[in-house]
């Protein structure tokens, strides 16, 4: 496997990736005038193992929460894609189904109509969250779980790295190789959930997992056999205040949804953020801080997250925007 990683074809296809609505930033130009010469460089530290990972560089977001975002230099970017290329598929074919963040062919769309469709089935859902996810994934047991998936040392001398390169406990929001990691380490309590409890409607988009039943009892008594496992086996604290048992029929929260049995409205603060992060767009477009095709990127992103709700109006809205910001480029 590891001489895959670093084949240049895969490194190839990993710098692709990589630049892919970023090629008139200064960083991915300067690194395109050298392509060939970056590449060998980072093939040869493959493969003599001087790779080392780059400083990190920080900055906070505060929408839709105030969270540290870690960024690494293009270098770096390329090698997570180089080594996720190879190990994702190895690993996502084990994953359950119901687990829809960060993986190809799922999201939030399928994601929310799984939920409207398990909530027709349930009367109640045990709703959880757990607290300081990312920053309290433990190295030690995420790479023990790396070893039970690939038994390629090389291999694991590469993910070991990555995963090192942070203090431990915690992985970096905003790394290739953290959003593959976040999602094999709950994967443990995928399958405690579905095959241990034995329950079959239940699913989770990264750190959001929702158990549906017709007891509201049961959910509880479920909640406090969940928090016992997370806290045992992967020295996860479950958010208390956002870990509930709620009624399907009124609605519940998730992924920027309120979800009913058989519809979803987007939440009155995700429709402000998204007005806020529209005109932010409009403006970076009109200074040339950002390119067409990346204002066009994000827009429509907004108007995928929208496409799935009862909100007519509002997606219009979406719509005209976009057609007026295109119309005065």
């Amino acid at each position: 496997m590891y001489k895959n990683i670093y084949d240049y074809e895969n490194l190839l296809l990993s710098w692709k990736k990589t630049q892919r609505l970023k090629k008139y930033r200064d960083d991915v130009m300067q690194f395109r005038s050298r392509l060939d010469e970056n590449l060998i460089t980072i093939q040869n530290e493959l493969i003599w193992k001087t790779y080392q990972v780059s400083e990190y560089k920080h900055r906070i977001v505060t929408e839709p929460k105030k969270r540290l975002i870690s960024a690494l230099p293009l270098r770096d970017r390329v090698v997570q894609h180089a080594l996720v290329n190879l190990i994702e598929p190895v690993i996502d074919k084990q994953f359950i189904f119901d687990s829809h963040a960060c993986r190809t062919g799922h999201g939030v769309k399928l994601a929310v109509d799984r939920f409207i469709k398990f909530s027709k089935r349930n009367r109640f859902c045990l709703k959880c969250d757990i607290k300081s996810y990312f920053f309290s994934i433990n190295h030690d047991i995420l790479k023990s779980l790396y070893r039970k998936k690939i038994d390629c040392p090389d291999t694991l001398w590469l993910v070991d790295t990555i995963i090192d390169s942070t203090p431990n406990p915690g992985l970096p929001i905003g790394n290739l190789v953290s959003q593959l990691s976040a999602n094999l380490y709950l994967h443990e309590l995928d399958f405690y959930v579905k095959h241990i409890f034995g329950y079959h409607y239940y699913l989770r988009y990264m750190d959001d997992f929702v158990i549906f039943g017709d007891s509201r009892e049961q959910l509880e008594q479920t909640k406090n056999l969940v928090r016992h496992f997370l806290q045992e086996k992967l020295n996860l604290t479950l958010s208390e205040s956002k870990s509930k048992v709620y009624e399907t029929s009124r609605g519940v929260e998730f992924c920027g949804f309120r979800c009913y049995p058989g519809f979803a409205k987007i939440k009155k603060e995700t429709v402000k953020r998204n007005s806020r992060r529209i005109a932010v767009l409009a403006e970076d477009l009109q200074s040339g801080k950002i390119s067409p095709e990346q204002f066009s990127s994000s827009m429509n992103s907004v108007l995928g997250h929208s496409m799935y709700s009862r909100n007519f109006s509002y997606r219009k809205t979406l719509s005209d925007k976009l057609e007026a910001s295109c119309s005065t480029r």
